[in-house]
C-alpha cells in the first residue's frame, strides 16, 4: 500500500485522508479503495453509454452501450487495485462471440480504420470527467475512512 499513498500526496486534501487511513487494516482500506473508485468512475460508465448509444447502429441487434462495464480487480501480491471501464469480451475476436452477443467491433468504432473514420466514445467519456473522477474519488474515500473509524 505503500505505493498508493505516495500517488495520493499529490492530490490535495489528501494529507488528512492518509492519517486516517493508517488507523484502518488493510483489507478495510481495499474495501473503501474500491467502493470509492467504483462511485468515481460511475460517471464514466454512464456517459460511455450514453455517447455509444448516440453512435450505435439502431438496425443491429447488438448494441456497443448495452456492452460497456465497469470492472474491478485487486492483486494481493502488488497491492494494485485497479477499476476499469470498458467493453465486455474486451477487444478480442473469438469464434461465437456474435451469438453470445459480444460487441467485438466496437474497437474500429471507437479507433475507426483505414476506411471509416473513428467515432470514440470510451476516451471522450474519461476524458471529460478527469477532474471530477479525482474530486469524487477523495471525497468517498474520507467518507469510508469516517464511517469505518466510527
Amino acid at each position: 500500500m505503500s505505493n498508493n499513498n505516495n500517488n495520493l500526496n499529490n492530490l490535495i486534501g489528501s494529507r488528512d485522508v492518509l492519517k486516517r487511513m493508517n488507523q484502518l487494516k488493510e483489507t478495510q482500506i481495499i474495501s473503501v479503495m474500491r467502493s470509492a473508485g467504483r462511485k468515481a468512475m460511475q460517471k464514466v460508465l454512464d456517459d460511455a453509454k450514453r455517447n455509444a448509444s448516440q453512435i450505435d447502429d439502431t438496425e443491429s441487434p447488438l448494441s456497443i452501450a448495452d456492452n460497456i462495464v465497469m470492472k474491478t480487480s485487486y492483486r494481493r501480491t502488488t497491492g494494485d487495485l485497479t477499476i476499469k471501464v470498458g467493453i465486455q469480451g474486451g477487444a478480442r475476436y473469438r469464434r461465437g462471440d456474435k451469438e453470445k452477443g459480444l460487441v467485438t467491433y466496437w474497437r474500429y468504432v471507437e479507433f475507426g480504420t483505414e476506411h471509416s473514420a473513428a467515432h470514440p466514445f470510451l476516451r471522450p467519456a474519461m476524458d471529460s470527467n478527469q477532474a471530477q473522477i479525482f474530486s469524487t474519488f477523495l471525497a468517498e474515500v474520507g467518507a469510508g475512512i469516517n464511517r469505518r473509524l466510527k
